[in-house]
């Protein structure tokens, strides 16, 4: 039986950030097909919103 993965905000927002470490690893965990809500969605577009010019 194939295990559910269900991701942060925080995985999502390091993997904006992909040139990072913690960025390779988000990018690692998002290629595995996880589980996102519409709050990680939200979230993730709200936190890039407000730091545009850092991306």
């Amino acid at each position: 039986m194939k295990d559910k993965i269900f991701i942060d905000s925080n995985i999502a927002v390091y993997a904006l950030f992909e040139k990072s470490q913690k960025g390779k690893i988000a990018l690692n965990i998002l290629e595995k097909t996880p589980i996102i809500s519409t709050q990680v969605i939200s979230e993730t577009i709200n936190v890039a919103l407000k730091n545009i010019e850092t991306f």
